[in-house]
């Protein structure tokens, strides 16, 4: 099974933020670190090959204009060089990489005024939905180098591969057609599920993680060839609030193709894998040729931002459920925040795909 990584997801490290005034500490969790822990306890374990998917001209696979408004993408490449240029940050005494770019307003779709101002960081609160995508100097290389990863391991994977593994850093699936938002930039999960649907496969999303995907819900609403089916807290309690309820079932004519489990805080391993078995019941009954399987671990008892109560052992039983769909499967990596049982927690899934 290979892992499909960019070296250059370092360079992206909202760990180096303090938190805001009033914020919770814990609120830029997803840090540079979380992909070393992942990396080193796949070595440690014997999973397979990594490829490093690192490329200088930080492109993106094709199937991102399918993905994402392509003004979007197009101003995320640039975004933190506008706003350095607008602001003269080069003239100052600190350096560019020790800046870092975060919205501050925030655009209404339905308000014509919000579409007048040519400021960069007016065009920043039209594309993001959060504070909690920073952008720093380099972090469209990493934002690229996620994308890539995600559709290196879906090629693997439509060549014939039982399953493959994309280190996604930043995670992706908070990330809609046409917002930025909750550590994410571009939709690895979706770009992963796009890419397999080019080849002709039929395909689900299983979301495993702590949060509703609402970026990819956004995504395929309107699609009744991709079913998206996501167990996650219960946006009543926990972002992103204002999406994963269960009575979203899919857009005109892709009803059915959208399948929320919200779950109630404190969820611990016994109920979460029943709802992890209606999920898998209903992606059978879909009968695809391929899954992605969106792949957080903050649903750990010890996440800092978590509140389920699964056990590092638990990741293995899930892993199991899902192999034993016996389809092809492009693994995707979400959350997960505890750096201690990160690594393990993912190899516990992945091992499953091994046997």
């Amino acid at each position: 099974m290979r892992t499909y990584w960019c070296s250059d997801h370092v360079v992206h490290d909202p760990g180096r933020l303090s938190q805001p005034a009033g914020g919770t500490a814990n609120y830029y969790s997803e840090v540079a670190q979380r992909g070393v822990a992942i990396l080193d306890a796949i070595a440690e374990a014997g999973l397979g090959d990594a490829v490093d998917v690192a490329d200088p001209a930080c492109d993106v696979p094709a199937v991102v204009a399918q993905v994402h408004d392509p003004a979007m993408v197009d101003f995320l490449r640039v975004a933190f060089g506008r706003v350095a240029e607008e602001e003269a940050w080069g003239a100052g005494d600190t350096p560019l990489e020790d800046h870092v770019v975060i919205a501050e307003t925030f655009a209404r779709a339905d308000d014509p005024i919000t579409s007048r101002s040519r400021s960069a960081r007016a065009e920043l609160g039209r594309w993001c939905a959060d504070t909690s995508a920073p952008l720093f100097a380099e972090t469209w290389k990493a934002v690229a180098g996620a994308a890539r990863s995600a559709a290196r391991a879906a090629d693997d994977v439509a060549g014939g591969a039982r399953a493959a593994y994309a280190l996604c850093r930043p995670p992706g699936h908070h990330a809609g057609r046409s917002r930025i938002g909750g550590f994410c930039y571009l939709n690895n999960a979706a770009i992963a599920a796009s890419q397999l649907g080019a080849t002709g496969l039929r395909v689900a999303i299983l979301d495993v993680d702590l949060h509703h995907g609402n970026g990819t819900q956004d995504i395929f609403w309107d699609r009744p060839d991709v079913l998206y089916a996501s167990l996650h807290i219960d946006p009543h309690v926990d972002y992103p609030y204002y999406a994963g309820f269960a009575d979203e079932r899919g857009g005109p004519g892709a009803e059915g193709a959208n399948l929320n489990l919200p779950l109630p805080s404190g969820t611990g391993e016994a109920d979460y894998l029943d709802a992890l078995d209606d999920a898998l019941a209903a992606i059978a009954a879909f009968d695809p040729d391929a899954l992605v399987l969106s792949l957080g671990a903050d649903t750990h008892r010890l996440d800092p931002i978590g509140e389920f109560l699964l056990d590092t052992s638990s990741f293995a039983r899930i892993g199991d459920r899902v192999a034993s769909l016996d389809r092809s499967t492009v693994v995707v990596q979400e959350g997960g925040y505890h750096l201690p049982t990160l690594g393990q927690s993912v190899v516990g899934v992945l091992g499953a795909f091994e046997s």
